[in-house]
């Protein structure tokens, strides 16, 4: 619910801020000069066009400054652009032909610094990162069309970091794994969407460590063994779900033994 209340109310301010400017640039499209000055610079409302790509806004000195609007082959407003010496500097609106926002990121001098959203249709956010000096860092989180987290993770300075968890369509976790500085790092688990435990293995330096098991939905063991330095060793062992073998298999340094 309070997605959906900040959703729409970012779609209100959207318009006030965004699309009634853009609407009064279009408006000036016949006034625009396209001039140059005395030494070839842009100067003032320029209107261009490069195939399908149309877009508008203010130069200073052939200088990109102020907002700037593109828009589609129908003429509706497709992207909208805020510059400040020819570097993107605020917020960058993507619409999609319905009219509504697809996405919007932050920009200081050039380069992505704050938040990013993603939306469907009608609203609803589909994605949500957090961005300093153009690196991810900070809470990242994704959802399915249906309005259901897909995953929730933290990233520091570009890298994922620390806890990440996935989930399925109807918003059960089916996993859950460890980083650390963009690395596997530490136990790693999987789950059935009813809750229950589906496999654990350990990770070193990105590479499998260590035993690893997986379970069948009532807490057996299924598959049991173990790796080192991201290689297969030793016995791997295989179970029925009554707890029985029903094959061994030998590993040495990654590669099956006759």
């Amino acid at each position: 619910m309070k997605k959906n209340i900040f959703s729409s109310i970012l779609q209100v301010l959207f318009v006030l801020f965004f699309i009634f400017p853009s609407i009064l640039i279009a408006q000036e499209t016949e006034l625009a000069k396209n001039l140059l000055d005395d030494n070839g610079h842009k100067q003032g409302l320029w209107s261009e066009t490069n195939g399908n790509k149309k877009e508008q806004g203010k130069y200073v000195d052939s200088v990109k400054e102020g907002q700037w609007v593109r828009f589609n082959e129908k003429g509706s407003v497709k992207k909208i652009e805020n510059y400040d010496s020819g570097k993107l500097d605020g917020f960058v609106i993507i619409i999609d032909n319905r009219g509504y926002i697809q996405k919007s990121t932050s920009y200081i001098n050039g380069t992505k610094h704050g938040k990013e959203l993603e939306y469907t249709y009608g609203g609803r956010i589909t994605g949500q990162k957090n961005w300093s000096d153009g690196l991810l860092n900070g809470k990242v989180e994704i959802f399915y069309d249906n309005g259901k987290i897909q995953e929730r993770g933290v990233y520091l300075k570009g890298k994922r970091n620390g806890k990440t968890k996935w989930y399925d369509y109807d918003g059960k976790m089916i996993a859950e794994y460890q980083y650390e500085n963009g690395s596997l790092e530490g136990q790693q688990k999987s789950f059935f969407p009813s809750g229950e435990l589906k496999s654990t293995e350990t990770f070193e330096n990105n590479l499998t460590e260590g035993e690893k098991l997986e379970y069948y939905k009532d807490g057996q063991i299924k598959v049991k063994g173990e790796s080192k330095g991201g290689l297969k060793v030793g016995e791997w062992i295989e179970y029925d779900e009554k707890g029985e073998q029903t094959k061994v298999l030998k590993y040495k340094k990654g590669e099956l033994q006759k």
